[in-house]
This record gives C-alpha cells, sequence and structure tokens, in this order.
C-alpha cells in the first residue's frame, strides 16, 4: 500500500522531493503512536524515497516566441514596451539572471560587439564577473530600448534598466511586478529563472556544444572542465549568434 501510495504520487507530477518530505511526516507522526501506544511503524520496513534534482522547467519555442511578441506589441508608453521587451529578452536570448539585468551599467552593455560584462555574477565572495553573449536579434532589441532611452533624456543615465519616471535603476519590485502582469495577460508560468533554463534548452536544441551553452550561461560547475576543454570568445558568440525567435 505504501509503494502505491508514492506511486500515486509520482503520477500525479509530485516532485520528489516533496514526497520524500511526505514519506518523512507520516514517518514521524506513526513513530509518536509507537511512543504513546505501542503502535507498530510499517515506514521502518523501507528506505525514504530518493530526492531527485528537480527536472528544469523551460517555455516550449513557441511559447517563447509568443512571450516576445506579446511584448513587443503591448501598449503603454514607448520608453516602457522597449525596457520590458529588453529586459524579457536579455533572460530569453542570453540567460541573464534576474540580478544582473539589475545591476547592468551603460557601460556594460555594447551591442556592436554583442556582449554584456556581468559583474558580481551568481557566485561566493560577491560572485564572478564573466562575459555573457547576444545573438543580433537581442542587440537590435538593446538598441532599439537604448534609443527610447535616449528620447526620454536619460541617455546620459549609468543604470542601464531604468524606471519609468526618472533615471533610476530598475529594481526587485519592478520585476516582480512585470512578470506577475506577464502570467496574468498571456497565461504562461513565465518567471526570470524559467527563462533561464528556456535559454539552456533553446541554445541545445540550436546545436550548440553542451560545454559551450553552460559557459555562456555562467554556470559555475564548469570551473573544472574548462581546466580541460579551452573555449574561445569566438565560439561563444558564434554559438550565441544562431539562437533567433520569430516574433
Amino acid at each position: 500500500m505504501l509503494e502505491e501510495w508514492i506511486a500515486w504520487l509520482r503520477g500525479r507530477g509530485v516532485l520528489h522531493g516533496t514526497v520524500r518530505s511526505y514519506w518523512s511526516a507520516m514517518l514521524s507522526l506513526v513513530d509518536r503512536f509507537t511512543t504513546l501506544d505501542g503502535i507498530w511503524n510499517p515506514f521502518r520496513l523501507f528506505r525514504r524515497p530518493a530526492a531527485s534534482a528537480p527536472v528544469p522547467r523551460a517555455l516550449q519555442r513557441a511559447d517563447a516566441e509568443r512571450l516576445l511578441a506579446h511584448l513587443a506589441h503591448a501598449r503603454g508608453p514607448a520608453f516602457l514596451t522597449a525596457r520590458n521587451l529588453a529586459v524579457v529578452a536579455s533572460m530569453t536570448l542570453a540567460g541573464l539572471r534576474r540580478g544582473e539585468v539589475m545591476r547592468l551599467d551603460l557601460k556594460h552593455v555594447q551591442t556592436a560587439a554583442q556582449t554584456f560584462r556581468i559583474v558580481r555574477s551568481k557566485g561566493r565572495h560577491g560572485g564572478k564577473t564573466r562575459t555573457a553573449y547576444m545573438p543580433r536579434q537581442l542587440a537590435a532589441i538593446l538598441r532599439t530600448y537604448e534609443e527610447a532611452r535616449e528620447a526620454a533624456g536619460y541617455a546620459a543615465a549609468d543604470p542601464y534598466f531604468l524606471t519609468l519616471r526618472g533615471a533610476r535603476r530598475i529594481g526587485d519590485g519592478a520585476i516582480r511586478r512585470l512578470f506577475s502582469t506577464i502570467r496574468a495577460k498571456t497565461g504562461l508560468p513565465v518567471s526570470p529563472h524559467v527563462l533561464r533554463h528556456t535559454y539552456v534548452t533553446l541554445m541545445r536544441q540550436t546545436g550548440a556544444d553542451d560545454r559551450v551553452t553552460m559557459d555562456l550561461a555562467g554556470h559555475a560547475s564548469l570551473a573544472m572542465t574548462q581546466r580541460y576543454s579551452a573555449v574561445f570568445s569566438g565560439e561563444h558568440l558564434a554559438a550565441a549568434d544562431r539562437l533567433e525567435l520569430e516574433f
């Protein structure tokens, strides 16, 4: 019966870690009955279910295209439309994390070279600095945003992604509100982390080598691999440049 219960939970799509937590809770509960009333605990006959690594969620290509199309044709101030598209596209087409997007300065974004300079990326001791690469499609989106920045009078502002009023850096609250609005209007289960997984998935679908894809995403787990397999910046840009969505 216990084995069937586990199978039923997994069949409903419950994460393995959650199944393991349910099992531990039931084990503790019946142990209490054992202490109080001497009731035998059948959970003690089995090992706890393994907690396998969760499968990363990602948007399908068609949904990623629908997401960008929705933002590209959104109604509202031109500056806001261009900024929102640029923020989401930077996550979808370059794999940038939420914090990396918010910390970008104007000098860190080079659309001509198709590169981002990511300062204080994820990691210990304040994180490492790395270069991220943008495909031509993303570079064009960012140039449109930069034109909107200039038209709004923010050309000289140091922060790259700005609030609608005043040359202030976009904050976590604005990012959360943006994604909440996107989810409500499109029905897509989208978040910055989902878009990072989407980027990696789309890059793999283009045929990019896994070591290049994971390096483009800034995964720290490649540190050891890179000692044995050199990856050149030209290879990064060539791989990143193959990614393009229709919207």
